[in-house]
């Protein structure tokens, strides 16, 4: 029993907290205090979610930042034929795609655009 006390005397102490200099009682291995450890962990999400948010092929897809909390229909212009397609946004989805349902491989795209010019 005397072991394990001693084995929690050694990994908690007095810590300062590397952004404010606060002294605070926690695990040694602690860098920051309450305050900011609730902060450098909010920043860390913004910056995920920031990178979630890049396309991928930006040629086939194109981004709409909303705010959305329900799905929406919303009708788009195909880039290839000028006609309308209608999508759902989707809460929490940025990446949509750019041309209808018949241009969206880019082999018919190349086919459509050979025949039409």
């Amino acid at each position: 029993m005397v072991t394990l006390k001693r084995d929690i005397d050694t990994k908690y102490g007095y810590v300062n907290c590397e952004i404010c200099g606060d002294i605070f009682y926690a695990p040694l291995k602690t860098k920051y205090c309450s305050k900011h450890a609730k902060q450098i962990k909010l920043q860390q999400s913004k910056d995920w979610k920031s990178e979630n948010r890049k396309i991928k092929n930006p040629d086939q897809n194109i981004s709409i930042n909303h705010s959305y909390t329900e799905a929406v229909h919303q009708k788009m212009k195909c880039e290839c034929c000028g006609g309308e397609f209608e999508i759902t946004v989707l809460p929490r989805t940025y990446v949509y795609p750019k041309y209808c349902e018949e241009h969206r491989n880019e082999f018919k795209r190349k086919l459509y655009i050979s025949k039409n010019s």
